[in-house]
Parts: structure tokens; sequence; C-alpha cells
């Protein structure tokens, strides 16, 4: 791929990520700090993180997904910024790292689902309880070596 054509690539996931803040913003606004604490970088390799101080993202996975439907980046923005919220980076060693992620995922999708946001409602093809299972079904598949690593938390 050309830098040219990546440049764009880069700006315009960029943008639908901005456009996704903004959006939150609208509805959230007492979340204004948390939302825009976040300098943004695109990655080629995984598909979205954060660690609390900066978002990763891989320019094309924000533009598939928001080809699908307009809604997956804000939902996957404001997961990330719950699990800030909610500190879940901060763990006790001793826990299972999948599935502390997994339970940590499991109440972020709860507050999301309570917020009750239409700018956050995927299609009817794809609820929480999807989400979630999906989630399930991938720490059980690849056991104990799952997870977030380095305290980053990925959307999936």
């Amino acid at each position: 791929m050309t830098s040219e054509k990546t440049e764009k690539l880069n700006k315009l996931a960029k943008d639908v990520l901005i456009l996704s803040r903004n959006t939150l913003l609208v509805n959230l606004r007492f979340l204004d700090v948390a939302l825009s604490q976040f300098e943004l970088f695109p990655i080629e390799e995984s598909t979205l993180l954060t660690d609390g101080k900066r978002i990763l993202y891989n320019p094309k996975h924000i533009l598939e997904n928001y080809k699908t439907a307009k809604e997956i980046p804000v939902r996957d923005y404001l997961h990330m910024v719950m699990h800030c919220v909610f500190k879940h980076m901060y763990m006790d060693p001793s826990l299972n790292r999948p599935y502390w992620d997994l339970a940590c995922d499991i109440a972020v999708e709860n507050v999301i689902t309570e917020l009750n946001l239409g700018s956050v409602i995927y299609p009817k093809y794809i609820t929480s309880e999807t989400i979630i299972r999906d989630k399930v079904d991938f720490v059980q598949s690849a056991g104990s070596t799952v997870g977030s690593s380095s305290g980053m938390y990925f959307t999936r």
C-alpha cells in the first residue's frame, strides 16, 4: 500500500474515532474528561486497544466496522472508556487474567446496555449476549494463554 493511501486510511479511521467520541460526548456529557483523554495512534497489528492513555487502532478494522454499522466504533470506544473508568487494568496478579478480562467485559457490556443509548445499539443481529458468548468461547478455546497483554484492553 502506498504511503499516500495509508495516510488517507489513517485519517479516515481517526475521523471515525473522533466522530464516535463526539457522539458519546453529546449523549454522556458527564464523561467528557474520560472520553477526551486519549491520544489516537494507528497500528497495523491487532484491532483496537487502549492502555488508558492511548487508543491504538487498526484503520482497516475501524473502517470495516463503520461500514458494517456506524454504531460499532461508537460502542467500541465507549467499551474501552468504561474499562478505564472502572480501572479494570489494575488487578491482583494472582487472578486468572483471561477470566478477569471476561468478567470485566461482562460488567462493561452490562453498563453500556443499561445506558440504553441509540448511538451504541448494534444492528439486530449483534447483541451484547452474542459479544459475551464470543468472548467466553474465545477464552475457553485459548485456555489461560489469552487476555490483555501489558495492561492493554482489546475490543473484539
